[in-house]
């Protein structure tokens, strides 16, 4: 962010945004880069829909989940894969102004058409009442292992430990441990803080 914010003029990267002030950023937004979680680098986190609903050119890292949504790099978004290679990108596009407005509008499109939370909702309500009283949960049909790495994954987002290293220490196999560990031990860490804060 201090390599970019040395080129480009940027927000204040450094504070918190209101929803409606991350509203206005995103609107004067020329280019918006998206720099995905560690432990989740492919994952179209909120940060690529509202930048592209915004109207802004979405730079995100590939492989990304946009891509099984439809979304096309190139087309709808621009995508990198080293981070050296961004502040290159960001300047390209602010350069070419006319093939940036092109990808951004193309982006901006398909995600209000397909990806507000209005359309999300309404599939997923379509779906739900077409399939009545049916167990259709992709998840119903995944190895144990792979659905508690979620149940993991949901409780080291929150960092809700007592929940988390039951999950954990119910892992089989050993690539399951090695996706869980870092979790495991991030939430430990957050956990082990909190309690040696003054006053817990």
């Amino acid at each position: 962010m201090e390599t970019l914010a040395a080129r480009f003029k940027m927000n204040e990267f450094e504070r918190r945004y209101s929803k409606e002030e991350t509203v206005e950023i995103y609107k004067q937004s020329r280019i918006v880069v998206n720099v995905s979680r560690e432990d989740f680098p492919p994952e179209a986190n909120m940060r690529c829909y509202e930048a592209m609903a915004g109207g802004a050119l979405l730079i995100t890292r590939m492989p990304t989940e946009l891509t099984e949504w439809g979304f096309c790099e190139g087309e709808h978004f621009v995508g990198w894969r080293n981070e050296g290679e961004i502040p290159d990108l960001v300047d390209h596009y602010l350069r070419h102004e006319q093939i940036r407005a092109e990808i951004a509008r193309r982006g901006q499109e398909l995600t209000l058409r397909d990806f507000t939370y209005q359309k999300c909702r309404d599939t997923m309500i379509s779906l739900l009442c077409a399939r009545k009283d049916q167990f259709f949960a992709p998840a119903r049909n995944w190895a144990a292992a792979d659905v508690r790495l979620i149940y993991l994954e949901y409780y080291y987002r929150y960092q809700i430990f007592e929940r988390a290293f039951p999950e954990f220490r119910n892992l089989r196999n050993l690539a399951a441990y090695c996706k869980g560990l870092p979790m495991i031990l991030k939430t430990w860490r957050h956990q082990l803080k909190r309690r040696l804060r003054p006053g817990h």
